[in-house]
Formats: structure tokens, C-alpha cells, sequence
């Protein structure tokens, strides 16, 4: 699911949530060159930002701008560990269905059935163990929410405008009175 794509790329460069992606989660060619690129950043230690990424992608910088730039259009209402799992879990439907494939051309290639069966069910392991995200028991959900609840109201005089550049309103706290 291509949206899903999008909606984790969107958490990792603009929100910096700390996802692990591999190119295998993703399907289209545009999404592959960008979790490269993230991936690359994160190597070199730099920070995963939308001019970063960018300039890891060496071709069509307009257009990879402007995609970059529609990756959260359709975010409202998906959290980051939703995504992530429901990414992770196409991927293991993906490896999955890849496995099936090639048990079915491999069969009549195999003298010993056991062994082979052994074989492709510690390959089926291997895809089933990939650690998703856990997500929040509702305890920790409820606590994050009142923490958040606090903090807002400890901070209502703050009459700050965001701009919607999230990098910008990150750096500045958005705009103030008279700036």
C-alpha cells in the first residue's frame, strides 16, 4: 500500500520518529530511493531531514521535492507505530508470498522432503521474526495524554502561529506577536 509507504517515510523525515526501514518494505521505485536515502543519512550519522534527503537523491530534485513534500497529506488520524506495523506486516505478506513461490518451484528439484521442509520452515521463521513495534499499553497511552494535557495548559498564554513548515515551526516554536 503505497499511502502506508508514504505515511511511515512522512514519520521518519518530518516527525524523526526512529523507525527501522528497509528498501524491501517498500514497493515503488520513488519510495525505495528515499528509504535508501534515509538510510544512507543514518550511517553517516546526519540528521533525516526533508533538504537532506533530497540531496541524497541525485536525480529530478524538483520533482523528488515535491513528493517529498506531499508525504503527509494523508497522515490525520494514523499514528507512527500504526504505520510501521501495518508496513512491516506487508512486507512479511510480500516475503511470504515470495517463499511460496519458489517452495513451488523447488519441489520437484528435492530428493529429501523432510530436510527441504526443515529448510523452509527456518526460512518462514526468519520472516516471521522480525521485531514489529510494540505498541503502547493503554496505562502508558493514558499517562503520555495528561502529561500532554499539563504541559498545554501550563503553557496557554504562549500565543505561538504555526506556519505548517514543519522544520521552520520546529526551529522557531512558531511565530510569536509582532515577529
Amino acid at each position: 500500500d503505497e499511502e502506508i509507504e508514504k505515511i511511515v517515510l512522512y514519520f521518519i523525515i518530518f516527525e524523526k520518529e526512529p523507525l527501522q526501514i528497509e528498501e524491501k518494505d517498500f514497493t515503488t521505485t520513488r519510495n525505495k530511493l528515499i528509504a535508501n536515502a534515509i538510510n544512507e543519512l543514518r550511517k553517516e550519522k546526519q540528521d533525516v531531514s526533508l533538504i537532506k534527503v533530497k540531496e541524497k537523491i541525485k536525480r529530478n530534485q524538483q520533482q523528488v521535492l515535491d513528493y517529498l513534500t506531499t508525504l503527509g497529506d494523508n497522515v490525520y488520524g494514523m499514528t507512527a507505530e500504526v504505520a510501521y506495523n501495518q508496513l512491516k506486516n506487508l512486507t512479511k505478506k510480500r516475503d511470504i508470498f515470495e517463499l511460496a513461490k519458489k517452495i513451488i518451484v523447488n519441489v520437484p528439484d528435492k530428493d529429501n522432503a523432510d530436510i527441504y521442509v526443515q529448510d523452509c520452515i527456518r526460512e518462514l521463521n526468519q520472516i516471521t521474526n522480525n521485531k514489529s513495534i510494540e505498541s503502547k499499553s493503554i496505562t502508558d497511552q493514558v499517562v503520555d495524554t495528561l502529561n500532554e494535557i499539563q504541559n498545554n495548559w501550563q503553557n496557554r498564554g504562549d500565543r505561538s502561529l504555526y506556519t505548517g513548515i514543519y522544520d521552520l515551526d520546529d526551529l522557531t516554536g512558531g511565530l510569536h506577536n509582532k515577529e
